[in-house]
C-alpha cells in the first residue's frame, strides 16, 4: 500500500485543475529553501567528490522536497520527499518518503560541441537540462509528462565512444510511497 502526506494545513494549499495540489505553494509565507548532503559512495574514483549538495524545499523539520537535478546521487529525482537529519551545520539527507514521479539522467561527454544537440533536443521534448563540470556533463530532469522512452531514443542516438548515459533513476510509471 502506497500513500503520500501533504504536512501543510488544508488552508494552506492551492489547488491545481483536476483538485491536485500544488506542492510549494503557500499562503501566508515563503517556503525555505536549503541543501542537503548526500554522502556518495567512492569505490572507483567516480563520482569524483564525497558528497553531493541538492537544493531542496523544507516541509517539516525533518522532510525536503528535492527540487534540484541530482549530478550524482543515483535512485534520486526531483519531487521526492526525503526524511533528513541536522547535523548541526547543515540537512542530510536519508531515506526517501515519496516518489516525485521524475526520473533522472546522467549523460557525460568528452566536449561540449557532442552535447549541444542532445540539448535542443532533450529541451524541445521538455526536459530541463543542467550542463556544466569537467568533462562535460549533463544532469537530465524528466517529468512524468515527458516520455522517458523519447529521452532514450535521443541518448542512445548520441552515444558513442566519447558520449554515455545513464538513468539514474527510473521513476516513469512507478510512482510509489518508500520507507
Amino acid at each position: 500500500m502506497s500513500m503520500s502526506v501533504d504536512v501543510r494545513s488544508p488552508q494552506a494549499v492551492v489547488t491545481r485543475p483536476g483538485n491536485q495540489p500544488e506542492r510549494n505553494v503557500t499562503v501566508g509565507h515563503q517556503p525555505t529553501e536549503v541543501d542537503v548532503l548526500f554522502p556518495l559512495v567512492d569505490e572507483e574514483q567516480w563520482p569524483p567528490y564525497p558528497a553531493e549538495s541538492i537544493e531542496g524545499v523544507l516541509l517539516a523539520h525533518d522532510l525536503v522536497e528535492i527540487v534540484g537535478v541530482p549530478w550524482f546521487v543515483t535512485n534520486l529525482s526531483r519531487g521526492d520527499i526525503v526524511r533528513v537529519s541536522h547535523d548541526g551545520i547543515g540537512y542530510v539527507g536519508g531515506v526517501i518518503v515519496s516518489r516525485g514521479g521524475h526520473s533522472t539522467l546522467h549523460v557525460l561527454a568528452a566536449t561540449p560541441a557532442e552535447l549541444a544537440p542532445v540539448i535542443e533536443a532533450l529541451t524541445a521534448l521538455g526536459a530541463v537540462v543542467r550542463s556544466g563540470l569537467e568533462p562535460p556533463m549533463l544532469a537530465v530532469d524528466v517529468p512524468e509528462r515527458v516520455s522517458l522512452t523519447a529521452v532514450v531514443r535521443i541518448l542512445t542516438a548520441a552515444e558513442s565512444m566519447t558520449c554515455a548515459f545513464t538513468v539514474a533513476s527510473d521513476q516513469h510509471g512507478a510512482r510509489s510511497a518508500c520507507a
